[in-house]
């Protein structure tokens, strides 16, 4: 089966860094709940960026994942209420840059993965659950992709869980042969009663067993969320680390368990405690998640967690630095922290930086044939069409830009008599002519502003005066999802043009910040303008 997706914007938001040294050739990907992906050095000075194409596959909303594959390539996955959408981009010449990109139906979440078939890239695994509290079922399928085609096969889902309150995933080549398995755990009740962590063996052709085999049994007080995965003890397999869920007499207590070389678990030992000063009975109070980076260079896997305090309603991202044989250091580091009513967590992974190298200069743009083909997908209604033809441009770089401008209207200035006339408009006798002109001074707010003000303080209708505060209290910020075909192209050329980044790609993003540039569009291109100044 094949699965395609709908699409997000994400908005953007910024506050200050707090790091820690790292070693010289690892560098922080940050990525918040904006289009950007920072890249932070050593000294947390930033060393670049990158511009996340998924924020315009689809129109519904989503955050960035971001998930180290190799020492210089990221995945880079966005799970949102219209889909999933991911990109591959990698470190070269001083900067992050797309490679490939795909998009799934709505529904499923889409995680990096392990390698499924064998052919030495990292695959996907799809998980997607139904029902709500106790009657949540959950099922799988592994996506595996290949960068000329895209994704060309998706196994059937397979129902793993069918009744549960709660399940968590993740993958990696459990018992050795070559190929990545699934493993998950499930649970009832907030994690506090008994758990099951289980393997769904991969049979390195993208495929994996239709039923679970359980490797681990975890009774209360075991509560965890997503397995991490990773060589804790130096014989070559991959253990597990559960960080801790809430619910439980110890909230904060991390768990390890060793793999015998088959994919089955010894008992679990306890690890690093996120909370030592809690020991009490709680409930929904804390949850973290983690994973393995070797943030200082010294070559052992140290421990990032990203905490949650509900009932603080706060977070924090720390790293235990690892000192061997599952263990880590005690006290950690902050990294970074805030309160969720200020700013969401952002999403961080650890690559090598190849550094400051010189752009590389455009090349020939591809035949003019296929630069058309891309730009009429650009306006599909078929996600997988659009980030297919995102990514095509993306990645040939400032050599389209003239193209894409081409297709950018010329900027105009504001048509300050229809504004007037609009204004005239809202006293109207007919109501349909007031609630028009109502409609199209909303759309005209941003950049009409002061005439409306200047207009609010002059009038003397009571209909007038009403209508202009209302538009003026409440300027919508564009119908994204309701955008025209040709429309939605230019939402999606403004985020090729800004990816790219070159002088003539923002001049064209200058003017489709113009007011007679569709509504959405504008505001899109207005909070360009401003990164590109920062």
């Amino acid at each position: 089966m094949r699965r395609t997706l709908a699409v997000a914007m994400i908005a953007a938001s910024a506050f200050r860094l707090v790091r820690a040294e790292d070693a010289p050739r690892t560098v922080l990907l940050r990525g918040g709940a904006g289009p950007e992906i920072e890249v932070l050095g050593p000294d947390g000075g930033r060393l670049g960026r990158t511009v996340s194409t998924g924020w315009s596959v689809a129109l519904a909303g989503g955050r960035p994942h971001l998930a180290a594959v190799s020492g210089s390539q990221v995945l880079v996955a966005w799970n949102g209420p219209g889909g999933s959408a991911v990109s591959l981009v990698e470190a070269a010449g001083g900067a992050l840059r797309e490679v490939w990109s795909d998009a799934f139906e709505p529904g499923w979440s889409i995680q990096p993965s392990g390698d499924f078939n064998r052919d030495g890239r990292p695959d996907f695994l799809l998980v997607k659950s139904q029902g709500e509290g106790d009657e949540r079922s959950y099922s799988c399928a592994v996506a595996v992709w290949d960068r000329e085609k895209g994704i060309d096969l998706v196994t059937d889902p397979v129902t793993v869980v069918p009744r549960c309150r709660g399940a968590y995933f993740t993958s990696g080549d459990m018992d050795g042969d070559g190929a990545a398995d699934v493993v998950f755990h499930s649970f009832d009740y907030g994690g506090s009663f008994e758990t099951q962590l289980c393997m769904l063996k991969g049979h390195g052709d993208g495929t994996v067993d239709a039923e679970a085999k359980k490797v681990l049994l975890l009774t209360s007080p075991h509560a965890a969320s997503t397995p991490v995965l990773g060589d804790l003890d130096g014989d070559g397999d991959l253990d597990v680390l559960l960080p801790p869920d809430d619910d439980v007499g110890d909230e904060g207590q991390c768990h390890v368990a060793f793999n015998r070389g088959d994919g089955t678990m010894e008992k679990l030992r306890e690890s690093v405690d996120f909370r030592p000063e809690n020991e009490a009975d709680s409930s929904d109070t804390f949850f973290a998640s983690a994973f393995l980076a070797d943030t200082d260079g010294d070559g052992m896997a140290d421990l990032v967690a990203r905490c949650d305090f509900i009932a603080d309603k706060a977070w924090e991202i720390r790293i235990h630095r690892g000192i061997g044989g599952g263990e880590f250091d005690a006290k950690g580091r902050v990294l970074e922290s805030g309160a969720y009513a200020q700013v969401p967590m952002p999403s961080i992974a650890w690559i090598a930086w190849p550094g400051r190298d010189a752009q590389p200069a455009a090349g020939e743009p591809p035949p003019r044939e296929d630069l058309d083909r891309w730009w009429t997908a650009l306006g599909s209604k078929k996600p997988r069409d659009v980030a297919r033809a995102m990514g095509a441009f993306l990645r040939a770089g400032a050599a389209v830009v003239p193209f894409l401008a081409e297709h950018v209207p010329a900027p105009a200035e504001l048509d300050t008599d229809r504004v007037d006339a609009l204004i005239r408009d809202l006293d109207a006798d007919d109501f349909r002519t007031r609630e028009k002109a109502s409609a199209a001074l909303h759309g005209l707010a941003d950049v009409a502003e002061d005439r409306l003000r200047a207009a609010l303080d002059k009038t003397s209708s009571a209909e007038v005066r009403m209508r202009l505060g209302r538009i003026l209290e409440a300027r919508p910020e564009g119908a994204l999802a309701q955008l025209r075909p040709e429309d939605a192209a230019l939402l999606r050329t403004l985020a090729v043009l800004e990816a790219i980044g070159t002088a003539e790609a923002r001049e064209a993003i200058a003017r489709l910040a113009s007011p007679n540039v569709p509504l959405g569009v504008r505001h899109a291109a207005a909070e360009a303008v401003k990164r590109a100044k920062r």
